[in-house]
Protein backbone atom coordinates (compact mmCIF):
# COMPACT_ATOMS: atom_id res chain seq x y z
CA UNK A 1 0.00 0.00 0.00
CA UNK A 2 1.45 3.38 -1.01
CA UNK A 3 0.29 5.67 1.80
CA UNK A 4 1.16 8.90 0.02
CA UNK A 5 -1.50 8.17 -2.59
CA UNK A 6 -4.23 7.50 -0.05
CA UNK A 7 -6.74 9.73 1.63
CA UNK A 8 -7.58 9.15 5.25
CA UNK A 9 -10.73 9.05 7.32
CA UNK A 10 -10.84 9.05 11.04
CA UNK A 11 -14.06 7.26 11.82
CA UNK A 12 -15.92 7.34 15.03
CA UNK A 13 -15.32 5.53 18.28
CA UNK A 14 -18.28 6.21 20.51
CA UNK A 15 -18.29 7.58 24.04
CA UNK A 16 -21.47 7.54 26.03
CA UNK A 17 -23.59 10.54 27.03
CA UNK A 18 -23.85 12.21 23.61
CA UNK A 19 -20.12 12.57 23.10
CA UNK A 20 -18.62 10.80 20.17
CA UNK A 21 -15.18 11.14 18.76
CA UNK A 22 -13.02 8.81 16.92
CA UNK A 23 -9.79 8.03 15.36
CA UNK A 24 -9.77 4.77 13.59
CA UNK A 25 -8.42 4.13 10.15
CA UNK A 26 -10.18 1.99 7.62
CA UNK A 27 -8.04 0.02 5.24
CA UNK A 28 -10.07 0.08 2.08
CA UNK A 29 -7.58 0.71 -0.71
CA UNK A 30 -7.09 2.84 -2.64
CA UNK A 31 -8.43 5.25 -0.06
CA UNK A 32 -8.25 5.77 3.63
CA UNK A 33 -10.87 8.37 4.44
CA UNK A 34 -10.63 10.90 7.27
CA UNK A 35 -13.36 12.33 9.43
CA UNK A 36 -13.62 13.51 13.02
CA UNK A 37 -16.92 14.08 14.79
CA UNK A 38 -17.46 15.44 18.23
CA UNK A 39 -21.01 15.76 19.44
CA UNK A 40 -21.78 17.31 22.77
CA UNK A 41 -25.33 18.04 23.87
CA UNK A 42 -26.56 17.15 20.39
CA UNK A 43 -24.29 19.60 18.54
CA UNK A 44 -21.85 18.65 15.82
CA UNK A 45 -18.45 20.14 16.68
CA UNK A 46 -16.69 19.60 13.40
CA UNK A 47 -16.40 17.53 10.32
CA UNK A 48 -13.20 17.76 8.35
CA UNK A 49 -12.87 17.16 4.63
CA UNK A 50 -10.66 14.39 3.33
CA UNK A 51 -7.04 15.44 3.03
CA UNK A 52 -4.00 14.34 1.07
CA UNK A 53 -1.30 13.25 1.53
CA UNK A 54 -1.37 10.88 4.48
CA UNK A 55 1.63 12.61 6.02
CA UNK A 56 -0.74 15.35 7.17
CA UNK A 57 -2.49 12.80 9.39
CA UNK A 58 -0.26 13.80 12.28
CA UNK A 59 -1.06 17.50 11.77
CA UNK A 60 -4.79 16.76 11.58
CA UNK A 61 -4.66 14.67 14.74
CA UNK A 62 -2.84 17.45 16.56
CA UNK A 63 -5.56 19.92 15.56
CA UNK A 64 -8.26 17.51 16.70
CA UNK A 65 -6.52 16.83 19.99
CA UNK A 66 -6.28 20.55 20.78
CA UNK A 67 -10.07 20.75 20.45
CA UNK A 68 -10.65 18.01 23.02
CA UNK A 69 -10.85 18.43 26.76
CA UNK A 70 -8.57 15.63 27.98
CA UNK A 71 -9.80 15.69 31.54
CA UNK A 72 -12.68 13.42 30.58
CA UNK A 73 -13.97 11.75 33.71
CA UNK A 74 -14.50 8.03 33.31
CA UNK A 75 -18.26 8.39 33.54
CA UNK A 76 -18.19 9.99 30.06
CA UNK A 77 -16.59 6.89 28.56
CA UNK A 78 -18.39 3.69 27.72
CA UNK A 79 -16.15 0.97 29.15
CA UNK A 80 -18.88 -1.68 29.00
CA UNK A 81 -16.94 -3.82 26.50
CA UNK A 82 -13.87 -3.95 28.78
CA UNK A 83 -13.04 -5.84 31.97
CA UNK A 84 -11.76 -3.98 35.06
CA UNK A 85 -8.24 -5.30 34.36
CA UNK A 86 -8.40 -4.01 30.76
CA UNK A 87 -9.53 -0.59 32.02
CA UNK A 88 -6.56 -0.57 34.43
CA UNK A 89 -4.22 -1.22 31.50
CA UNK A 90 -5.70 1.68 29.49
CA UNK A 91 -5.29 4.03 32.44
CA UNK A 92 -1.67 2.90 32.83
CA UNK A 93 -1.15 3.66 29.14
CA UNK A 94 -2.16 7.30 29.71
CA UNK A 95 1.00 7.75 31.79
CA UNK A 96 3.20 7.22 28.71
CA UNK A 97 4.06 10.75 27.52
CA UNK A 98 3.52 11.93 23.97
CA UNK A 99 6.61 11.19 21.89
CA UNK A 100 7.63 8.26 24.10
CA UNK A 101 7.06 4.54 23.68
CA UNK A 102 6.77 1.64 26.08
CA UNK A 103 7.06 -2.10 25.48
CA UNK A 104 4.19 -4.46 26.14
CA UNK A 105 6.21 -5.90 29.02
CA UNK A 106 6.98 -2.45 30.49
CA UNK A 107 3.29 -1.60 30.35
CA UNK A 108 2.53 -4.71 32.41
CA UNK A 109 4.70 -3.25 35.18
CA UNK A 110 3.09 0.21 34.93
CA UNK A 111 -0.33 -1.46 35.16
CA UNK A 112 0.72 -3.49 38.20
CA UNK A 113 0.65 -6.82 36.35
CA UNK A 114 3.33 -9.47 35.95
CA UNK A 115 5.56 -9.58 32.84
CA UNK A 116 3.72 -12.74 31.78
CA UNK A 117 0.73 -10.50 30.98
CA UNK A 118 2.47 -8.97 27.92
CA UNK A 119 0.20 -10.87 25.50
CA UNK A 120 -2.82 -9.69 27.51
CA UNK A 121 -1.56 -6.10 27.06
CA UNK A 122 -1.41 -6.68 23.30
CA UNK A 123 -5.00 -7.90 23.28
CA UNK A 124 -6.13 -4.84 25.24
CA UNK A 125 -4.36 -2.55 22.75
CA UNK A 126 -6.05 -4.38 19.85
CA UNK A 127 -9.53 -3.78 21.26
CA UNK A 128 -8.92 -0.23 22.56
CA UNK A 129 -12.15 1.68 21.81
CA UNK A 130 -10.66 5.11 22.60
CA UNK A 131 -7.63 5.56 20.36
CA UNK A 132 -7.33 9.29 21.06
CA UNK A 133 -7.61 9.10 24.81
CA UNK A 134 -5.57 5.92 25.26
CA UNK A 135 -2.80 6.08 22.59
CA UNK A 136 -2.07 2.39 22.00
CA UNK A 137 0.27 3.23 19.10
CA UNK A 138 2.89 4.09 21.77
CA UNK A 139 3.17 0.43 22.78
CA UNK A 140 5.92 -1.43 20.92
CA UNK A 141 7.71 -4.76 21.19
CA UNK A 142 10.52 -5.27 23.70
CA UNK A 143 13.09 -5.53 20.88
CA UNK A 144 12.07 -2.08 19.58
CA UNK A 145 10.06 -3.24 16.59
CA UNK A 146 6.64 -1.68 16.14
CA UNK A 147 4.40 -4.68 16.58
CA UNK A 148 0.83 -4.57 15.31
CA UNK A 149 -1.57 -1.63 15.24
CA UNK A 150 -5.30 -2.18 14.86
CA UNK A 151 -5.80 1.48 13.97
CA UNK A 152 -4.38 0.99 10.48
CA UNK A 153 -1.34 -1.26 10.53
CA UNK A 154 2.38 -0.71 11.02
CA UNK A 155 2.67 2.03 8.40
CA UNK A 156 0.11 4.16 10.26
CA UNK A 157 1.73 3.36 13.61
CA UNK A 158 5.09 4.55 12.25
CA UNK A 159 3.53 7.85 11.16
CA UNK A 160 1.84 8.37 14.54
CA UNK A 161 5.09 7.76 16.42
Amino acid sequence: MNLKKNKILLIESVFSKNISLSVQLTDSPPYLIRKIEWEKNGGDFSEFEAIEPLVSLKQSLNLALKALPFDFPDDYLDFSSLSPKEITVLHALKSVPCGKTVSYQELTQIAGLTPSHARFIGNVMAKNPFLLLFPCHRVIQKNGSLGNYSGGGQEIKKILL
